[in-house]
């Protein structure tokens, strides 16, 4: 019996299966303009805005009748006194050591650097100095340099510790340096 119904019964599974998974799909997709995903307008969220705000306004109003300030009462965006013009200040003392500078060493010439000092080799070669505690941290290639090690162009080095590290010029060469250094 099953044998000639087969193919009735295959498709009967199929459309069930079929009609289930589209109800499935209508009841998990919100529509857009259906209650569970209202539309809002621009002039509908700041009315809400201005009403959250004179709310909040309100409530800063009450805290401070509770603490008798006298200012209360006076209407917003009226200041209390008139404003003074704001006197310029100085602008704050830039400290050499956060600037990158641009220098020149000469061939044969040693950078002696202090500990944070963070140098890049621009043009030139050079090689690195280091001291016994380690070398200098070179952070472009995420490796230490030993002394003697070529030091390549544009990358980012940094010195761990005022013990001696730095780096030897081989010809002239540029480097952008931030920190504190001596040159030898």
């Amino acid at each position: 019996m099953f044998k000639k119904h087969k193919k009735t019964i295959t498709l009967a599974i199929i459309f069930s299966l079929i009609l289930g998974f589209n109800f499935f799909l209508k009841r998990n997709i919100v529509d857009a303009s259906s209650l569970e995903d209202p539309l809002t307008t621009l002039s509908y969220v700041e009315m809400r805005l201005e009403e959250i705000e004179e709310k909040i306004l309100q409530k800063v109003r009450d805290i401070l009748a509770d603490l008798d300030w006298d200012d209360v009462s006076k209407p917003d965006n009226q200041p209390t006194e008139p404003e003074q013009p704001e006197t310029p200040e100085e602008p704050p003392e830039i400290k050499e050591e956060i600037i990158w500078q641009v220098i020149v060493l000469e061939k044969d010439e040693r950078l002696v650097a202090e500990a944070g000092c963070e140098i890049i080799l621009r043009s030139g070669e050079a090689y690195a100095i280091a001291s016994a505690l380690g070398g200098v941290a070179d952070l472009t290639a995420g490796s230490d340099l030993g002394t003697g090690q070529s030091i390549a162009l544009n990358h980012h080095l940094l010195i761990p510790r005022s013990d001696g590290r730095g780096l030897k010029a081989e010809e002239m060469s540029y480097l952008m340096i931030k920190g504190q250094y001596t040159i030898e």
